[in-house]
């Protein structure tokens, strides 16, 4: 029985793969975990949809992502602490301060 898997199952596959199993263990295991669903035409439809939906979004985060590191690699920051002599501080830099910068 070819199935379609939900979860990665290490003796099996990843998450969208189409393996064939014995009936027996996706009727009793893969199924009524929902570890998998039958391969049907209509449920690899919904995965190849589900897939390009899945990569979309991923290039939309991508694309917000590097266009906030642009934005912060051309801010400088500029912090003033206490330093010794030899121009080492007396202390560090902590999140907190530069959150509040």
């Amino acid at each position: 029985m070819k199935v379609i898997l939900n979860e990665n199952i290490e003796t099996l596959g990843h998450i969208g793969d189409i393996v064939k199993v014995a009936p027996g263990y996706a009727r009793n295991y893969l199924l009524p975990k929902k570890l998998a669903v039958p391969a049907t035409e209509k449920n690899a439809k919904a995965l190849e949809h589900a897939k390009r939906q899945m990569a979309y979004k991923k290039n939309k985060a991508l694309e917000s992502a590097k266009m906030l590191a642009e934005k912060l690699g051309a801010q400088a920051v500029t912090l003033t602490h206490k330093c010794g002599e030899e121009g080492k501080l007396f202390g560090s830099v902590t999140n907190m301060e530069i959150a509040a910068f």
